[in-house]
């Protein structure tokens, strides 16, 4: 695991949403105080490396609606290369990441 996602659906409550550490330096994460979700309802979502200290501050009121993923290297080979096109989404666009993941579930072993 080198990082953690997570994304913050569009619901209404109050509370600063996450608390970031790291070498002495603090940051809140509110997805509500981002300029996109003053105009409209909109997902917010920040990414940090796993050397980030983080804390999931209290909501105090309404439902904070989250989703987040553990990121880890592909054990198949690099996750991506150095080599950037300077053409790619020159003139505005979308990037996305197709997520997978996997339920860790515990049975029972049948003696």
């Amino acid at each position: 695991m080198f990082d953690s996602l997570v994304i913050v659906f569009p619901t209404p409550h109050e509370g600063k949403t996450l608390l970031l550490r790291h070498r002495g330096q603090e940051w809140i994460f509110d997805s509500d105080q981002a300029p996109a979700a003053k105009c409209q309802p909109s997902i917010g979502y920040v990414a940090f490396f796993s050397d980030v200290e983080h804390e999931v501050a209290l909501v105090t009121s309404g439902h904070r609606i989250t989703s987040t993923y553990n990121l880890y290297f592909d054990d198949g080979g690099p996750v991506s290369t150095n080599d950037a096109d300077p053409e790619f989404l020159a003139e505005d666009g979308t990037l996305a990441f197709g997520l997978r993941h996997v339920y860790l579930i515990k049975r029972k072993l049948k003696r």
